[in-house]
C-alpha cells in the first residue's frame, strides 16, 4: 500500500511541476500512469487467480506458457514498440 501511495505522490508531484512550467504534458503523464495501473493489476491478478485454484501444481501447464508469451510479447512491444 505504502508503494501504490508513494507512486500516486510521485505522479502529483510531476503533473504538478508540468503544469507549473506550462509544459502541457499533464494529460499525456495522468494518462500513463491510470494505464500503467492497470496493467500492473491485470498482469498480478491472472496469476493470483491462476495460483489461488491449486497452487503451482493446479495451473495447467498450456495456461502458464501461454501466460508467459502474453507478458513477454507485451514487454517487447512496450520497448520497441512494435
Amino acid at each position: 500500500m505504502a508503494g501504490t501511495a508513494a507512486s500516486a505522490l510521485l505522479v502529483a508531484v510531476t503533473t504538478a511541476a508540468a503544469a507549473r512550467e506550462r509544459l502541457e504534458v499533464s494529460r499525456e503523464v495522468l494518462v500513463a500512469a491510470v494505464r500503467a495501473g492497470a496493467q500492473l493489476a491485470a498482469v498480478g491478478a491472472v496469476p493470483a487467480a491462476l495460483f489461488r485454484t491449486g497452487g503451482v501444481a493446479g495451473v495447467d501447464p498450456l495456461t502458464a506458457i501461454g501466460y508467459q508469451i502474453v507478458v513477454t510479447r507485451s514487454s517487447l512491444i512496450r520497448e520497441h514498440g512494435t
